[in-house]
């Protein structure tokens, strides 16, 4: 199970990262996680909805990933690329994933600037992301607690059956 020390420790270990990554490449940095509620990160088809948020950032990047790594903790598998693309088109080619992916709601992808700015959904002009049950926004839902971590994970485990078949 994952605590909120846990989740704290990931978290500045990440901004570690970027920081580390955009001093050493000078590249703008992508950083890709699932949106997985609850103690349990590791659950049904967490492993294949992240390889196939992979396969999808590596598609639109195509060969501009200069550097990339996965980390695979307890806090759920994350990955990394230094990305030699302006960080703006970079961003707007992401947030097509995460809108149009069939798994794309469960996504979590962030550009960072080679300035160190973490580009926001509303700095391309989209619209912030909605929950994964209903029409509010996803940080209302979180916030409010409107649904249960069982109701989302449920959620998760039926559009992932859909999409792998199983």
């Amino acid at each position: 199970m994952v605590s909120v020390a846990d989740i704290n420790f990931a978290r500045e270990r990440r901004v570690s990262i970027i920081r580390m990554l955009i001093d050493k490449k000078k590249l703008p940095v992508v950083s890709f996680k699932l949106n997985i509620p609850g103690e349990n990160k590791k659950i049904k088809f967490s492993d294949e909805i992240f390889n196939e948020g992979i396969k999808s950032i590596k598609e639109v990047c195509k060969n501009k990933i200069i550097w990339s790594k996965i980390l695979n903790e307890i806090t759920g598998n994350e990955f990394f690329a230094s990305v030699d693309m302006d960080f703006f088109k970079l961003k707007v080619l992401l947030t097509d994933i995460e809108d149009s992916h069939f798994l794309g709601r469960i996504f979590d992808i962030d550009v960072t600037s080679t300035e160190g700015n973490s580009i926001k959904r509303k700095d391309i002009g989209k619209p912030e992301r909605l929950c994964f049950l209903c029409d509010k926004p996803a940080f209302e839902c979180a916030r409010s607690r409107n649904h249960s971590v069982e109701e989302i994970l449920n959620w998760i485990e039926n559009i992932s059956v859909k999409f792998f078949n199983k």
